[in-house]
């Protein structure tokens, strides 16, 4: 007996109308606090939608807030801005337009954990993925983008791997933001969101709103796990004790795994040695994570940070050793990935 397969009819996406009567057919893409984040059937556009249970006077705050960050003077910035409201019944949310061929940053950092396994494995995965010297390319375009934000007054708020967007192949180093709808002028928000993991102490405890400092401390939490595939917060103390423990460490509570005095919370995992960075890097860690842990006022700000990644970038070289090729800070003439010695 012939058996005649029916194809199953594809269920049809969600759609959404824009102010314009633009439709947008939707795919989900990530999600955050407040909402989703969708692809449409344009590449170059996206839909954040708030999330189905969040109150209508807090959707009606939301969009205000959407307007008000619309009317900023933004546009000389590599920030996906709100495009186009979305104001239907349930939910409301805007369109962003987002240059083709970038990816979220968490989803390099994913790569890369996953395929590490070993060392050789993760230094394989680390170079297939444009290497050190990328790494430094994107940190100091990010940099130059959240100085500019600053040089505003205005703070970016909720700063994570999630909403920072980088070129999907590795040889270019193009750096995008979303998620721009809760950007606040810095003497005025009351804005308590963050991402876990991301968020500043004081931030973390409830004791203020974003702020300049939140940003910077986000940003450097950003940095040093782009950089060395580690938490500054998650030793080996939180990593294997009780989840009250990751809890009290984001909350200040306890030494970053590099604390110079403390090493109650080391970190054992395969995380990368600190030997790659430079000294002026090495230092502006510490000085976020242990002087400016619970005072923001002493953490480094932004321009120190893109300074830093600049000459960091014009420091290195490529080892000549065909089994590595790694780009290394030419500290000596002798890889510090390899330890291959270079002969020019």
């Amino acid at each position: 007996m012939t058996v005649i397969q029916i194809p199953l009819k594809e269920k049809a996406k969600p759609r959404v109308q824009d102010e314009r009567g633009d439709i947008f057919e939707l795919e989900r893409l990530a999600s955050g606090g407040q909402g989703i984040v969708c692809k449409t059937q344009y590449p170059h556009i996206l839909v954040k939608l708030c999330k189905k249970d969040m109150p209508e006077k807090d959707q009606q705050a939301w969009l205000r807030q959407i307007r008000w960050v619309k009317r900023q003077p933004l546009t000389d910035l590599q920030f996906a801005l709100p495009r186009t409201m979305i104001e239907q019944h349930g939910r409301h949310g805007y369109t962003l337009e987002l240059m083709d061929g970038l990816m979220p940053l968490d989803e390099l950092l994913k790569q890369v954990q996953a395929a590490a396994q070993d060392l050789d494995s993760l230094l394989g995965i680390y170079k297939q993925t444009g290497g050190l010297k990328r790494r430094f390319e994107i940190l100091a375009t990010l940099a130059r983008q959240l100085l500019k934000l600053h040089g505003k007054g205005l703070c970016f708020v909720d700063l994570s791997p999630a909403n920072v967007f980088i070129s999907r192949q590795s040889p270019y180093s193009a750096v995008w933001l979303i998620d721009c709808d809760n950007i606040s002028a810095t003497l005025q928000t009351r804005i308590n969101l963050y991402t876990p993991g991301y968020g500043a102490p004081e931030v973390v405890r409830g004791e203020c709103g974003a702020h300049i400092g939140s940003d910077l401390w986000s940003f450097a939490v950003l940095a040093f796990e782009l950089l060395t595939l580690a938490h500054p917060f998650k030793g080996d103390m939180v990593s294997e004790g009780e989840i009250e423990l990751e809890d009290q460490a984001l909350r200040g509570e306890h030494p970053w795994i590099d604390h110079p005095d403390n090493d109650a919370n080391r970190c054992s995992s395969s995380a990368l040695p600190r030997q790659f960075l430079t000294k002026r890097l090495q230092a502006l860690f510490e000085q976020t994570f242990n002087a400016g842990l619970n005072e923001p006022g002493l953490r480094p700000d932004m321009h120190d940070w893109l300074s830093a990644f600049e000459e960091a970038c014009q420091q290195g070289v490529t080892c000549e050793s065909t089994d590595c090729g790694q780009w290394f800070l030419a500290k000596s003439t002798q890889c510090s990935w390899c330890d291959y010695l270079q002969t020019r």
